[in-house]
């Protein structure tokens, strides 16, 4: 668990996506005594190359990187993430990473319709995917109960729900907070009936159907704007693999470049679950090959 942000917060409200990246060097610490230092630019990316030698790759065609913690590099410094790794390994292009914790589909989906607009447009959009996105593509009291331990950062902070209104996107803004029910942490019924609330009202959301209605506009926007799009797959269980399948057949290309977590070289537990240095390194790896095989790089 996270007990101290310095200097804080490490997350700030957006009025479109809920909450971005604050502005500056952060250095994170977990109640392990673990640490991590973070960098944002000004617009709210995590840096991808020393802020010293920015300058030089402004002009390069951008490859911009969407997604969650995986992409973010969540509890790793900025050289061990996978977009920095990108990065080095290609000097002649401007790799831009975008993604936050906590983000999902719908927040890639909102970011790209700005950055479609732009009259400078991106090379290249990579969208990493995994099945972990789906209730937040909706934003499920599910997911809102899983970041209660991060409630300093969260507590005062709304996010968007994409909903299918007749086959049409729409998106509304929830708050983030979760009102734990009395006495949940002591009587393991009150728990049990908590957890059958999630589940229902998850189930009313239909966060598969959404999740594959956000992906498939964002394959739609970028084959709009002639921008090639990869939606590359983070997680190895049977739901990410089967949206991808989904994607290919409707003629959008997908790449697999997951790793195995519960191997204890790729996770950082007992400190944290996320993705470990090893995995950052092997994500750039698979991600590279595919695009370099593809032409794309």
């Amino acid at each position: 668990m996270i007990v101290s942000v310095e200097p804080g917060p490490l997350l700030e409200p957006d009025p479109v996506l809920g909450w971005r990246n604050a502005p500056g060097a952060h250095v994170v610490t977990y109640a392990s005594g673990y640490q991590y230092s973070t960098s944002h630019t000004h617009s709210g990316t995590r840096v991808t190359r020393s802020l010293f030698e920015d300058y030089r790759y402004r002009s390069l065609p951008r490859l911009e990187i969407y997604g969650c913690s995986y992409a973010y590099g969540w509890s790793v410094s900025d050289s061990e993430t996978f977009p920095w790794r990108v990065q080095e390994e290609l000097p002649d292009r401007d790799v831009v990473n975008f993604a936050v914790g906590g983000h999902g589909t719908v927040q890639a989906w909102l970011r790209l319709e700005r950055s479609l607009r732009r009259e400078s447009l991106p090379a290249l959009v990579v969208l990493t995917y995994g099945s972990l996105h789906d209730d937040r593509n909706v934003l499920t009291r599910r997911f809102r109960k899983a970041v209660v331990p991060y409630s300093k950062q969260t507590e005062t902070l709304s996010g968007p729900r994409a909903l299918l209104v007749v086959s049409e996107l729409r998106v509304e803004t929830v708050p983030l907070r979760y009102q734990r029910p009395p006495l949940a942490t002591e009587l393991a019924l009150v728990e049990l009936l908590d957890e059958a609330h999630c589940r229902w009202e998850r189930a009313g959301l239909n966060e598969r159907s959404v999740t594959r209605a956000l992906l498939l506009s964002i394959g739609a926007q970028c084959e709009a704007a002639e921008v090639p799009l990869v939606v590359a797959g983070i997680g190895d269980d049977p739901a990410t693999l089967e949206m991808l399948r989904a994607l290919e057949t409707a003629g959008i290309r997908t790449v697999d470049i997951s790793v195995d977590l519960t191997q204890p070289e790729n996770c950082l537990l007992p400190i944290d679950w996320h993705p470990s240095p090893r995995a950052q390194a092997e994500y750039a790896r698979r991600l590279l090959a595919y695009l370099r095989a593809q032409g794309l790089v």
